[in-house]
């Protein structure tokens, strides 16, 4: 689906979570509730659990076809992770914050929802989402007991867009371009210069770690 934004200039992303978690309340019969939830800046993973129901419902005869006394069963009771992406309001809008949902199924970008609720899904990982997410969350840890090796004077591949199609391996990848490791800055960056000798403030997380470094982890 799309967006959806609030009118209210007030309504901030406080609101907005709220709003979207108040929905999943729990005791309500034969609607979803909420099982757990996190939210990592803009993003927000929910687990909610779908209740099994059974909705029976008396039909009026039709012409030609009788309807009468046609019962629907809708079967469910699994637990399944839904992501929503929030939003601030569009530049010059006036209104509020808003979002726009999708579930694991639809094998959202978004890739950093935590171990703790992919272990709660029952559904199948059709799309290997839950698979990429702890994919991504191990090549993290691997690329950060390799970031402390790194010494001054070395030189590393530092990923740098824009996104170009590899046909050796069928998938979109980052260009890289050699930087030369300085010092490290902070938990997020590290000082580095390019090919040019010109001093930059660079991301850790945006390092190439060598193949062999992921080989031997």
């Amino acid at each position: 689906m799309g967006w959806l934004f609030s009118c209210d200039p007030n309504f901030k992303r406080k609101e907005q979570v709220a709003e979207l978690l108040g929905q999943f309340k729990k005791g309500r019969v034969n609607y979803p509730s909420l099982v757990d939830h996190s939210q990592k800046g803009n993003t927000l993973y929910v687990v909610v659990h779908i209740p099994s129901r059974s909705l029976a419902r008396e039909m009026k005869p039709r012409q030609f076809v009788d309807l009468s006394g046609v019962e629907l069963h809708l079967e469910a009771n699994y637990r399944v992770i839904l992501v929503f992406l929030l939003q601030g309001p569009p530049r010059g809008d006036g209104g509020g914050w808003g979002y726009k949902s999708m579930d694991e199924h639809m094998g959202p970008a978004q890739v950093g929802c935590p171990e703790r609720l992919l272990k709660l899904s029952q559904v199948n990982d059709r799309h290997g989402w839950r698979e990429e997410c702890r994919k991504v969350r191990r090549m993290v840890q691997i690329r950060k007991q390799w970031a402390k090796t790194i010494s001054p004077g070395d030189t590393v591949n530092y990923h740098r867009g824009p996104w170009e199609f590899n046909p050796e391996t069928g998938n979109h990848e980052l260009k890289t371009e050699p930087v030369t490791f300085e010092r490290g800055w902070s938990a997020t960056f590290f000082i580095g210069k390019n090919k040019d000798g010109e001093r930059y403030r660079y991301r850790w997380d945006m390092l190439a770690v060598p193949e062999e470094v992921k080989e031997a982890a």
